[in-house]
This record gives C-alpha cells, structure tokens and sequence, in this order.
C-alpha cells in the first residue's frame, strides 16, 4: 500500500521553489533596489524551510537501517545531482568550449561542491545522515536531541571564529561542511516539529513579527555564504518564516484548488527545478528576444519565474515517458534485486 502524499508539504515546496527562482534573478536580469529589499526577504527563510521540511518527513527505523538509508539518499539526492551537473556541463561546452574550465567545474562539482546548486544538495545529504545519527544515538528522547541538536548548529554558525581561517575556508569549501551543521539543526526542529504539528492564527501572527523583526533589524542572510548577521534573528527568521510557509500552504490547500495543483506540481518536482532553473534562465532572453542589459517590467520579472516551475516538470515527464531514464536507472536496477 503506497503512502499518502502530504499536499500541504508539496505545495509549501512548491512556494519556496518558486522564491527560490526569484531571488536568483539578479544573475540574469538588471534589477533595482525594490528587488533587492525583496530578496533579502525571501532568503530569510526559503532555503531554511526546504532543510526544516526534510526533518519533517525524516524517518529512520533504526541502526541496522543506519546504510540501506545512506545509500537510500545517495541514490536520491547526490546521484542526480552528479548526473544533471555532467549534463549542464556538457551544455555549456557545446555551446563555448573555449569558456568552460573542464577542471575548474569537476573540482566544484565532486570536491567543493558548488556547481548546480551544489551547495544546498551536499548540505541537504549530510544534514540527513548527521540527524540520524544523532536520533539514533539519542534513542528519540527529545530532551537529550533537542540540546544535542542547538550544539551542532550554534557549532556551525561560529566555526569561523573558533578555527584558524585558512582550514575554515577549506572545510567550509568542501561540500559546505559547516552550513550543514547548520541545516541539521533546521531539519532536527522540523522532526521534532511534526509530533506536535500545531497550527494557530496566533502562532501565524507571531510567525509573522518575529520574520519582520528579522527583515529590519538583521543584515542579508545567506546559508551558502556562511552568512547569517545576527545568529539568534537569523534563526527566529528561518523557523518562523518555515512555520509560515506551511501554515500559508494548508490554507491554499483548503481554499484554491487550482493554486493548489500548480504549487503542488511544482514541490513535487523542486529537486529538477532547483537543477534546471539555472540553465533555463540562461536562455529565457535568446527565447523570449529580451535585453538583459536594461530594466524590465514586472512582467517579464514574472514569466522568468514561472517558466522553470513549468517547463522543469516537464522535461522530467518527458524523460520519465521515454527511454531515457538516465536518473532512475540505477534505482530500478536496486529496488528489482
């Protein structure tokens, strides 16, 4: 018997794929102030609610399964990325050899991690695998996982002041280690989260405040630069803004259907729009015949957003319907033995 979708979660995934999109516009179009004021907004809590919501679906049955499931998320996560980050390279160099730095981009790729959105992919991976570990050795008491998880994250977020910097640069180089320290303590307040799974317009406009105060009084966060302002506004941001984007999910799930297939679809597919967005946006101008060079209209603001959440789904339908199934080879070939 297959496990019942949670829609809510898909369409809060959805939300912050599509704010994702946004807030990586000012690589491909000439933006203004507005749109800056904007994406510090959204990068308060956007990615942090992709790590939160992993918690909140983690699952681990216990140690005997500690690697079925490392391999489990090998085969979902970092395969993929491998694959479509050898396929966007392919890409760039048949459309300019003589600019594509073949070395250069395998060491991004398969050390430091931060080609395709590699640096939110390993965070991703090894958040999961540090939170099993620590479920697993904390036997799920709460009160033991819960200090265990504030010390790995506070860890994270000062391992620039306790180490020499030219080893921190390294260890923040190789697959962001320290931002996945980070992003376990995100995904492990998910996990505890969804034993509770409250819900209230109080704890919404709370939510809201704490995200406000986060907007004026804290500095530009950014996981993938290590850089957070205020460590404890950054993180009442992260987790009130993540409550909120699915506290706002289950309304547009009880109220817009057809907001609710779209967003949905688009969470259901935010791994292949968080790989294609990229190689997308790069040709929406050829597409479209816009110049980058001058300020655009909302709308074009607009239609480069929603192109990749529509057109990513549907590379991935494609591929799934023929026989090119480059992804999910290895894991028919695994789930058949």
């Amino acid at each position: 018997m297959s496990k019942q979708r949670n829609v809510a979660l898909d369409i809060g995934k959805g939300i912050a794929i599509a704010l994702m999109v946004i807030g990586h516009l000012e690589h491909y179009l000439l933006v203004g102030p507005l749109f800056f004021s904007l994406q510090k907004f959204i990068f308060i809590f956007h990615m942090p609610f992709f790590f939160f919501v992993s918690g909140f679906t983690f699952a681990v049955s216990g140690g005997e399964a500690l690697k079925p499931f490392i391999i489990k998320r090998i085969r979902s996560l970092i395969l993929p990325w491998i694959i479509w980050s050898m396929v966007f390279l392919c890409i760039l160099l048949l459309e300019d050899p003589q600019k594509v730095n073949v070395p250069w981009m395998i060491k991004e790729i398969f050390i430091n991690g931060t080609f395709m959105g590699g640096w939110f992919i390993p965070c991703l991976f090894w958040s999961q695998i540090f939170l099993a570990i620590l479920v697993l050795i904390t036997k799920r008491k709460d009160n033991l996982l819960l200090p265990a998880l504030l010390f790995i994250g506070i860890l994270g977020m000062y391992l620039p002041e306790l180490m020499p910097i030219t080893f921190y640069k390294y260890f923040h180089r190789t697959h962001h280690a320290d931002v996945a320290l980070v992003s376990t303590l995100l995904a492990g307040v998910g996990y505890l989260y969804k034993k509770i799974n409250y819900e209230s317009l109080t704890l919404a406009c709370a939510a809201s405040i704490l995200v406000g105060i986060a907007f004026f009084f804290n500095s530009r966060a950014d996981m993938n630069m290590h850089a957070y302002g205020n460590k404890v506004l950054f993180l009442a941001g992260a987790l009130s803004g993540s409550y909120l984007i699915l506290f706002i999910a289950k309304l547009v799930e009880r109220y817009s259907s057809y907001l609710t297939q779209f967003l949905a679809m688009a969470g259901r597919n935010s791994l292949w729009i968080l790989f294609f967005h990229e190689t997308m946006l790069l040709h929406v101008d050829w597409l479209l015949g816009i110049n980058k060079r001058v300020e655009v209209s909302g709308f074009i603001y607009v239609l480069y957003a929603i192109l990749p959440l529509v057109l990513s789904p549907a590379i991935m339908w494609l591929l799934d319907n023929s026989r090119v199934k480059l992804v999910y080879c290895y894991k028919m070939r695994y789930t058949a033995k």
